[in-house]
């Protein structure tokens, strides 16, 4: 072996050995939220947006699999609303290493002190810097005997260039597989998320897809540097319109009914945020015996 391709190998398995320790930190140093800390607080969104999103998978008859892109407080919910519904499957996209690790230790910690068989795996990939972590409610724990499943996905970006391109964050992007019933998109690289979904048929027949934040470019949005080039989601949002979409106003985030807001004010949407979101419903149309997604 020459001597030059010998001692980029030793340098490629210090680098890595160090890499690993530095998750490993992560994970270890990265404290979570306690369940209490989660009730007391509440998913940044309307409470209107919130009831009309999660009031749909939870009428659904099926256990809903969901896709979210964007991890946050509304995670723990989605699950708790889950956990109710007795099974389904929440499936979320982080970018944020420190974030994944906060929201995964709080996970862990609630749950595996909640349930008897909390049952958790962990998948690393050093050289291409991925994780995913999940975990299962087993349905010997269920009621109505279906499996609730958790699955966390960390993919890094290349970069970020104001809320991402694909190309920055091409990984966590196509990150998810298989189809599913619900789609949330309220993370990064938005634009390239609504593209990928569509382009790949990743909502299910009869699903719902969600834009949060679809009124990013368009006059009415109080935040003026999200107005052009990535931000500005308006080409994404009319062509949800023309597929039978609808645009809906937020009526504000610190306005949830009896609950004390325990975080700062939103300086724009306390009270009002036009075009929260887009809500995209897959329906399907039978013609001459076959079905057709609208």
């Amino acid at each position: 072996m020459k001597p030059v391709i010998f001692f980029k190998k030793i340098i490629r398995k210090f680098f890595l050995k160090k890499e690993k320790n530095l998750l490993l930190n992560l994970s270890n140093n990265r404290r979570g939220l306690t369940r209490n800390q989660f009730l007391l607080s509440r998913p940044s969104t309307s409470e209107n947006i919130w009831r009309k999103l999660s009031g749909f998978y939870l009428s659904l008859s099926k256990p809903p699999r969901i896709l979210e892109y964007g991890s946050g407080i509304s995670t723990f919910y989605h699950f708790e609303s889950l956990r109710k519904k007795n099974g389904g499957e929440l499936v979320s996209v982080e970018h944020s290493l420190d974030w994944y690790y906060k929201l995964k230790n709080s996970f862990q910690a609630i749950y595996s002190s909640e349930i008897p068989d909390f049952q958790e795996t962990t998948k690393t990939d050093i050289n291409q810097k991925k994780i995913n972590w999940s975990f299962s409610i087993p349905f010997s724990f269920s009621e109505n005997k279906n499996n609730l499943i958790f699955q966390y996905l960390y993919r890094p970006a290349q970069g970020r260039t104001g809320c991402g391109t694909f190309k920055e964050f091409k990984e966590y992007v196509t990150a998810p597989s298989g189809k599913f019933d619900v789609i949330i998109i309220d993370g990064r690289a938005r634009k390239a998320c609504i593209q990928y979904v569509l382009k790949n048929q990743l909502l299910s027949e009869n699903g719902l897809l969600v834009l949060f934040e679809a009124g990013r470019g368009s006059s009415l949005w109080p935040k003026k540097d999200q107005l052009t080039s990535i931000y500005n989601y308006q080409p994404e949002v009319d062509i949800l319109l023309k597929m039978g979409a609808e645009l809906v106003d937020g009526n504000g985030f610190e306005r949830w009914e009896n609950w004390i807001p325990n975080r700062p004010k939103h300086k724009y949407f306390s009270d009002h945020c036009p075009g929260e979101a887009c809500f995209w419903y897959k329906e399907t149309i039978k013609n001459n015996g076959l079905e057709k997604p609208i």
